[in-house]
């Protein structure tokens, strides 16, 4: 996990706000993605484990402004 974590830094991320979302959202987002990025995100899935609310508060904080940079 952690050499992947280090390749795609943003694996952990959104590992983070699947599992936010329940399980049928996150299987609506992950039916978007080829083979490898379901493979890696799932395996990040695996390894976060139970989310707490702080790490969802904190990976849709970071999400935000990073949307917020790229719109400008």
């Amino acid at each position: 996990m952690a050499k992947a974590t280090a390749r795609h830094p943003n694996v952990h991320d959104a590992a983070v706000l699947l599992l936010s979302l329940g399980e049928q959202a996150a299987a609506d987002v992950l039916k978007h993605l080829g083979p490898k990025d379901v493979h890696r995100v799932g395996a990040a899935m695996s390894a976060v484990g139970q989310v707490t609310v702080t790490q969802v508060a904190e990976t849709l904080s970071t999400f935000l402004s990073e949307v917020q940079v790229h719109e400008h």
